[in-house]
């Protein structure tokens, strides 16, 4: 991958459109880093991805214990699907009612 495509992945992983930006919202990615080089934005994106990666199975675990999800794979039956679907439903309404509370 070039530089320039690096730097666009990391900017679209961080919310920002340049380097003077990511370096306000995101300093503990580029302090020490030297940004005209390309091992620095490749180290930026790989802790950026392993961070986030790691957030995203966090908030995934807490939703599946919070609303009773389930993983379904090849070996799962009908009911995993519907109860996954009810769990589902549930956490709708519960991010509805959130959204009607913020409103409020």
């Amino acid at each position: 991958m070039k530089i320039k495509q690096l730097k666009q992945e990391v900017y679209q992983l961080t919310f920002t459109k340049t380097t003077k930006q990511l370096k306000i919202k995101k300093p503990e990615l580029t302090k020490g880093r030297d940004l005209r080089r390309k091992d620095s934005w490749i180290s930026i994106y790989s802790t950026f991805k392993l961070i986030d990666d790691f957030q995203q199975d966090q908030v995934s675990q807490a939703v599946s214990t919070k609303h009773g999800f389930k993983l379904i794979d090849k070996h799962s039956n009908f009911t995993d699907l519907l109860n996954n679907v009810n769990a589902l439903g549930s956490l709708c309404k519960t991010i509805e009612s959130k959204i009607d509370n913020l409103s409020s």
